[in-house]
Formats: C-alpha cells, structure tokens, sequence
C-alpha cells in the first residue's frame, strides 16, 4: 500500500465532497436517493477513490482492498477535521 495512493484518495474524496466546483454535479446526482446518499458521504467516496487509485496504480487484490478502507478511514478523519475548523472559524 503506497501512501501517495492514499493521499491522493483524501484529495479526491474532498473535492467530491465539498469543493464548490463539483457542487452543480452534486446537486445533479442527487435527485437519485442511492446516490445522493453515496456523494455526501466522505467514508464511501474514501473507499471507492482508494481502491480506484490503488488499482490503477497495478497493486494486487489485498493491497487494493486494504487501500480503500485506509482511504476511507483518512477520508472520514479529514472531513471531521475541516468540519470542526469550519465550523469554528465560520
């Protein structure tokens, strides 16, 4: 597991989730109910875009699948880490 896989998952997963330039994108998906749910939840973004990187990147089956979860974790840890910030210097 490389850990520029998992920092670039981070990265995506917070321009999926909160950039303002995908937010147009956002609000398209989310007339459906499945995936609006999906787009707005940073744990599953995170999981998808690790194993996404991961398998591009030509790792095998175990290291993508253990990937995505350390990209879910740190995606969710992140995104609790801005909430707080946000919303304490908002």
């Amino acid at each position: 597991m490389d850990a520029d896989v998992v920092v670039s998952a981070v990265g995506m997963t917070v321009i999926i989730n909160l950039s303002y330039a995908l937010a147009c994108f956002r609000k398209k998906i989310s007339y459906v109910k499945l995936l609006d749910k999906f787009i707005h939840c940073p744990m599953c973004v995170g999981f998808w875009c690790g194993g996404l990187l991961s398998y591009l990147n030509g790792d095998m089956v175990l290291t993508v699948v253990f990937s995505s979860f350390t990209a879910s974790l740190c995606s969710y840890t992140w995104y609790l880490l801005m909430k707080y910030f946000i919303d304490k210097y908002d």
